[in-house]
């Protein structure tokens, strides 16, 4: 879910990235080109690069930030207003032909890349730079 999602990737931190207030391309991929010129591949790889590349969060999870875009559960609403405070996924009364998505992907850009954006992308898509992070509940 995007609260789930969200937990995970800011991992006790308040911070805009998981690496703090700040994001380089080291420590995600994503178009780091302030330019967007994206000639030099230590700046935008324009590519997904292999899990573990980068280095985890807090918690040891790996590519939070860059690499893809993550679709989640929920269903795209334009503001939290009536969202479930239990963190399951929010899947009434919503679009639920658009689902919520999470950090950025290998060309996005730095803003993309913080915890708290979110936008949404359209079920039927697809595209080499959107993908999901799999989960599993633990008991």
């Amino acid at each position: 879910t995007e609260a789930e999602w969200e937990y995970m990737a800011r991992a006790g931190t308040t911070t805009d990235y998981t690496t703090g207030n700040t994001i380089t391309p080291e420590h995600a991929n994503y178009n780091g080109d302030p330019h967007g010129v994206q000639k030099d591949e230590n700046l935008n790889r324009n590519k997904t690069m292999p899990v573990g590349s980068f280095p985890p969060n807090k918690f040891g999870i790996f590519d939070v930030e860059g690499n893809v875009r993550e679709y989640t559960q929920d269903c795209w609403h334009d503001d939290f207003v009536g969202a479930p405070t239990d963190g399951t996924a929010w899947i009434e009364d919503g679009n639920c032909n658009k689902r919520v998505a999470k950090s950025g992907a290998w060309g996005g850009t730095k803003d993309e890349m913080r915890t708290s954006s979110r936008g949404w992308l359209e079920v039927t898509r697809t595209s080499v730079s959107y993908g999901f992070r799999i989960a599993r509940s633990i008991e």
